[in-house]
């Protein structure tokens, strides 16, 4: 059994580069970017590169603030949703992810944004 983790981050086991402030999951025990429809486990905070064999992720909280990469542009105080390429957008997906604290000018823009309640 593992030891139970009791902080915000937390390194996970990769095999491929992941940029920072991608929603992430774990697939075959590796960290992969999450897709629209997938729950992720948190948001990366750094990036990983080739050769790196850990990375560091954010857990999902709704106490803190996270950095997110927007999928578009985004107003701030919108209600955003996962959206594909590890990304968040005012695309309805199911439940309300979250709300951005800031906006977003376009696809590939970081933004600070709180969880909801009924996504954490």
């Amino acid at each position: 059994m593992t030891a139970l983790v009791q902080r915000e981050v937390r390194t996970f086991p990769l095999i491929v580069p992941i940029a920072p402030y991608l929603r992430v999951k774990l697939v075959a025990g590796f960290l992969t970017i999450a897709a629209a429809a997938d729950n992720e486990i948190g948001i990366t905070e750094e990036r990983t590169l080739t050769g790196d064999t850990v990375g560091t992720v954010r857990l999902p909280s709704i106490s803190n603030s996270v950095r997110v990469t927007a999928a578009g542009a985004i107003a701030s105080g919108a209600v955003i949703y996962r959206a594909n390429g590890g990304k968040v957008s005012t695309t309805v997906v199911g439940t309300a992810w979250g709300i951005a604290l800031e906006a977003a000018s376009g696809d590939g823009s970081i933004i600070e944004a709180i969880r909801t309640i009924n996504a954490a």
